[in-house]
């Protein structure tokens, strides 16, 4: 009996021992589930952040990321300084800039061909990018359009705030078109952000013999001023030459040209330098027009006749009148002067004078543009005996090198006959016309010889 209630307690043990087994067995599984679970969360939310750090630091196959190499080319550099030893610093021509006007910032590349034995023959290529740096998309690439303004070498590339005066930024790239040796222009393009996109403004073509300057007042680029060099045949690169200058003035939409002066004497330097000896060729900006003025004191002046055309004229006491001998054509003549005298051509240029007979041919030998530069700069309107006569002024320059006679030419002149008024002559079947030919210096000048001329009575 006693082994038996023995056995009953040891067997209701055993099952205790089970169920309480069991019990420490499911407890555990529930934890090794909740850590599974933990574990597993975890996982996931660290390869979501893995994936997304990853999503945003490379490109996948639907990125909008644009290529910023090409084949056969490398980023140009450009000249960031020269120092006094003359060594020249140099950059890539990579840079970031606010060119659409709303702060947000492009990232430009500039390109040129690898260069082969030195030399390159594809154009450079201008691209402008948006976006970060790791996923540029590009937005604007200008490689000339088959013009060829994009050079095969890039000479600068600057940023222009307010450029044109109107608030918008401007990426002046300066190309050069380049045969080595041979010959090179420079061309001056500006890039602009207008209505959405961005466009190319095409500028003077300019040089490295040919200066150029900005000279906008409300913006600097509303004028460009330039300097184009004439060069005489034995005149070398580097050689002094003489300058003819244009304007460029911007109308809102591009560059209207104008002609303006030439040098009498020939230069090498800056444009100001050449400006400040000269400062006449910038003349024609306020165009010299001149008319018969009743203003000028004509106290103390002498007059003169002429007998073979019975004409008279008043001058004033520091000037001379003479008649020369008559022409091959036997057409007489007479002369006012002011200055030096000379023996032939007008090439003195302290002498200022006016002629009344012989009419000069422009083009001719002698004549006022033979063999030189002659510009169109204004207009003389004169009043003789109540007849109006309106004639072109000219400015005329030389390009012939050698010819001391030709090179210190530099005057103005302008030329109108009398045809209301004729002469019989022997070497004419009909009436002569004499010919009135004007030379000066300065519109000062200029509007004496006018006041002159109004005087002429016959």
């Amino acid at each position: 009996m006693y082994n038996k209630r023995v056995e009953s307690e040891n067997l209701n043990l055993v099952q205790e021992g089970r169920v309480k087994g069991n019990i420490r067995v499911g407890k555990l599984a529930v934890w090794v589930f909740v850590l599974g679970i933990f574990l597993v969360l975890s996982l996931g939310i660290t390869v979501f952040l893995v994936y997304q750090g990853v999503r945003h630091a490379l490109p996948t196959s639907n990125s909008k990321c644009s290529p910023t190499t090409i084949a056969d080319y490398e980023v140009a550099t450009i000249i960031e300084s020269v120092d006094s030893t003359g060594i020249v610093i140099t950059k890539p021509a990579q840079f970031q800039a606010s060119l659409k006007g709303d702060n947000s910032m492009q990232t430009i590349i500039i390109y040129a061909q690898i260069a082969n034995y030195g030399m390159r023959e594809l154009p450079v290529i201008t691209k402008i990018f948006s976006g970060q740096k790791n996923c540029l998309t590009e937005e604007f690439s200008y490689t000339g359009g088959g013009d060829g303004r994009s050079g095969n070498e890039l000479h600068t590339a600057k940023v222009i705030p307010n450029f044109w005066g109107d608030g918008r930024t401007v990426l002046n790239v300066e190309n050069e078109s380049t045969g080595y040796g041979s010959a090179s222009a420079y061309f001056l393009n500006f890039i602009v952000y207008v209505n959405g996109s961005f466009q190319i403004i095409k500028g003077p073509d300019v040089g490295s013999d040919i200066l150029y300057t900005y000279r906008g007042t409300d913006g600097i680029g509303k004028e460009i001023l330039v300097a184009n060099p004439v060069w005489a045949e034995t005149e070398a690169h580097f050689d002094p030459h003489i300058y003819k200058f244009k304007k460029f003035v911007w109308d809102g939409q591009g560059y209207i040209s104008f002609k303006l002066g030439t040098t009498v004497n020939k230069y090498q330097g800056s444009i100001d330098k050449i400006i400040q000896a000269e400062p006449s060729v910038l003349w024609i900006e306020n165009k010299l027009d001149l008319t018969s003025s009743t203003k000028t004191n004509r106290t103390n002046w002498e007059r003169f006749t002429d007998l073979s055309y019975q004409m008279t004229v008043n001058y004033p006491e520091s000037w001379s009148a003479i008649s020369l001998p008559k022409n091959y054509a036997d057409a007489p003549t007479f002369e006012l002067s002011s200055g030096t005298t000379y023996a032939s051509a007008p090439t003195n240029k302290k002498k200022i004078w006016l002629r009344v007979g012989h009419y000069q041919q422009f083009s001719t030998a002698w004549g006022v543009c033979y063999n030189r530069i002659c510009d169109d700069v204004g207009n003389a309107i004169v009043t003789i005996k109540g007849k109006q006569y309106s004639t072109q002024i000219v400015r005329a320059s030389s390009n012939k090198d050698g010819d001391p006679e030709q090179n210190v030419l530099g005057y103005y002149a302008f030329q109108f006959k009398l045809t209301d008024v004729g002469y019989p002559l022997s070497t004419f079947s009909q009436l002569y016309y004499p010919a009135i030919t004007a030379y000066f210096y300065t519109p000062d000048e200029g509007q004496i010889i006018v006041d002159i001329i109004s005087t002429i009575t016959y």
